[in-house]
């Protein structure tokens, strides 16, 4: 599955219980956006999700929870796909000589 549709999928069920949920278009749309940021590093790419959404996010919603949950998105997204590459063998069974 490719990374942009994993964000997609995966994204709004992370943000489901969290304050964030309603903002869930809006973490997807910027986190595609970071993505498409030629030569920004992680963090960068980080803080411009953070600054998008704390913009239209209620000021109760501290920028620290927008950071943690996107940062969790992305690994788990990751994780996600580094385990589709992986090709998972049978183990042996071992014989009780």
């Amino acid at each position: 599955m490719e990374w942009k549709h994993s964000i997609e999928r995966i994204a709004p069920l992370i943000l489901a219980l969290t304050p964030l949920a309603p903002f869930s278009p809006a973490i997807i749309l910027g986190i595609n956006e970071a993505e498409s940021l030629i030569g920004a590093k992680h963090g960068q790419k980080l803080e411009h999700v953070v600054n998008k959404i704390t913009a239209i996010a209620p000021s109760t919603i501290h920028p620290n929870v927008i950071r943690e949950s996107v940062s969790t998105i992305i690994d788990v997204v990751n994780i996600f796909h580094k385990s589709e590459q992986v090709k998972l063998e049978p183990r042996a069974s071992q014989s009780d000589d």
